[in-house]
């Protein structure tokens, strides 16, 4: 087995730089190869003595990854190809013959995301978190879906979203779906073929079942989260582009009245907030981790100010909740409901409530100013949630952003251009589609390959990491173009040729899936592209030595 993670240093008051959990778990694996992810040579050399302590005859390898930011003086188009670069360097290190494990958790959390989406791409790639060593959300159903599971599936998500919307006293009840409900949900007067249907969700763990004398009761787990979501929004009306936005962000609550060191923190949320305006809506998730407080737990911001009334930082919370109103009012930002993540836990149903809240109080807002478009922005959710904040992300089709700091030594540059656009849902769909095209589609691969390996030939060393951003913005890609009947012919070259006879009608199809972009006469290969043909290619070069 392969393990992959990101450098991190030794936290204070800890003898190890990795928790017990995760010592155990690696010593309790067969871990061949280890991969550290660095970030600009900031190396931690008792990190890498713990890893040959614990399994010294695994072969330690080190990554070296670009840092984000505007300390190199990048330009835009630059900055915007970053996330992409280390995507594809991330990707690189992973054996598709060879189960692999990534430990999330740790390092920034634009990282976080890559890794998470890395582990989302390979079937035999799985996520951990590295506190906990529990999985994270993933975007991997259990089953292909029978048609009555179209209609069960989603009612179990409603049921879960309703007892949310309608502050449903027993928590602990949440989701539970008896015989009646099923029936409300569905909106039918008879129900058959459910059980039957649920029996391999049952049976994999993604359904649980109980039962009380003749009545059964099923909830959906974070098992079956994913094939519960899918079905869930295939039913939803494709949205409009043109509609205003929801931006959902999240941020610290300040530290006011509850001091830290005899510091006031200030509340800068809204400066941090700039780049991503304007903004059409607003749903901010406060985040807190307190020793003081036993539990862990999400509510909405004005459910928090009841229940913490007596507590030492209710302060925070009325600052945060004032400083909230009054900027939103100046601003003309539409809000509903916020949130407050007290303690949050790296466990898989503390991330499925965090996701089925998310997605309640998006819905409530839409219920109050109409539909939008979500975006989500994944630059301060603390690292114990950050898979779940990517998972929703990717399964709500909201695009993440992430929101560099500016310098006052750096180059100037728009304010736009600090809020960087992340490979998400776009970039795993690409590569399953390509990997597995169907019908005509068999020869756009191929393409896709001889678009890449053309690149390769034409590109020196030196201008590896050179960006010229092209006119529609979708690509960061060197200045390599070709025409159709040249690279027809590399195509015969390379032994691609399959399934490209009329390559023009081929490269139509690359630039509709925004794998290609035309300039003049020129065809190149975009970010996603690019991402998407070295992929294919790893794994045929893998193929090929098996």
């Amino acid at each position: 087995m392969d393990l992959m993670m990101m450098t991190h240093p030794l936290m204070d008051d800890h003898e190890h730089v990795l928790s017990n959990d995760c010592r155990k778990w690696i010593t309790d694996h067969s871990v061949e190869r280890i991969v550290l992810m660095n970030v600009k040579n900031r190396t931690n050399p008792v990190l890498n003595s713990e890893l040959n302590e614990l399994v010294p005859d695994s072969e330690l390898e080190i990554l070296e990854l670009p840092m984000i930011g505007l300390q190199d003086q990048k330009t835009p188009s630059e900055l915007n190809g970053l996330p992409w670069q280390i995507l594809t360097q991330i990707c690189r290190q992973i054996r598709p013959n060879r189960d692999t494990t990534i430990f999330l958790g740790r390092g920034a959390a634009i990282y976080d995301h890559v890794l998470w989406l890395t582990s989302q791409c390979y079937p035999g790639v799985k996520a951990l978190h590295i506190d906990s060593c529990q999985p994270v959300l993933n975007t991997r159903n259990i089953r292909n879906h029978a048609p009555i599971e179209q209609t069960v599936l989603p009612a179990m998500l409603t049921s879960f979203l309703d007892d949310i919307k309608n502050k449903r006293i027993d928590v602990e009840n949440y989701g539970y779906t008896d015989k009646e409900r099923f029936m409300q949900l569905m909106n039918t007067t008879v129900l058959k073929g459910v059980a039957p249907a649920l029996k391999e969700m049952v049976d994999e763990g993604g359904v649980e079942k109980y039962t009380y004398g003749t009545d059964v009761t099923y909830r959906l787990t974070p098992k079956a989260l994913q094939d519960a979501v899918s079905t869930y929004f295939s039913q939803k009306p494709e949205k409009e582009a043109d509609l205003p936005n929801l931006t959902i962000a999240f941020g610290r609550l300040p530290h006011i009245q509850s001091r830290q060191k005899d510091q006031v923190v200030e509340f800068d949320f809204f400066s941090y907030l700039t780049p991503l305006q304007p903004m059409d809506g607003l749903l901010v998730v406060l985040q807190r981790i307190d020793d003081s407080i036993p539990d862990s737990s999400i509510m909405t911001l004005e459910d928090a100010l009841i229940k913490f009334e007596d507590s030492d930082f209710i302060g925070d919370l009325r600052h945060a909740h004032a400083v909230i109103d009054r900027r939103t009012k100046e601003y003309d930002i539409d809000v509903a409901q916020h949130l407050v993540a007290i303690n949050p836990k790296p466990d898989p149903h503390f991330q499925m409530d965090l996701f089925l809240r998310l997605l309640a109080y998006c819905e409530e807002f839409e219920k109050l100013h109409g539909t939008r478009q979500w975006d989500i922005d994944l630059t301060m959710p603390l690292n114990k949630i950050r898979s779940a904040v990517s998972f929703f992300s990717y399964a709500t089709h909201t695009p993440p952003t992430y929101v560099l700091k500016s310098r006052a030594d750096s180059v100037i540059i728009p304010r736009r251009s600090l809020v960087l656009s992340l490979p998400n849902r776009m970039a795993k769909d690409a590569f399953e589609q390509q990997m597995n095209p169907h019908g005509n589609n068999k020869g756009d691969p191929n393409c896709l390959m001889g678009l890449y390996l053309w690149e390769l030939e034409n590109t020196n060393d030196e201008d590896e990491d050179i960006f010229a951003i092209l006119d529609d913005n979708q690509s960061t890609a060197p200045s390599i173009g070709i025409e159709p009947k040249n690279l027809k012919k590399k195509l015969e070259e390379y032994g691609l040729q399959k399934g490209n006879s009329h390559v023009h009608r081929v490269l139509g199809r690359l630039v509709q899936a925004r794998l290609v972009s035309q300039k003049g006469s020129g065809f190149y290969l975009t970010d996603l592209g690019r991402f998407v043909a070295e992929q294919i290619h790893n794994i045929r070069q893998f193929e090929v030595i098996e």
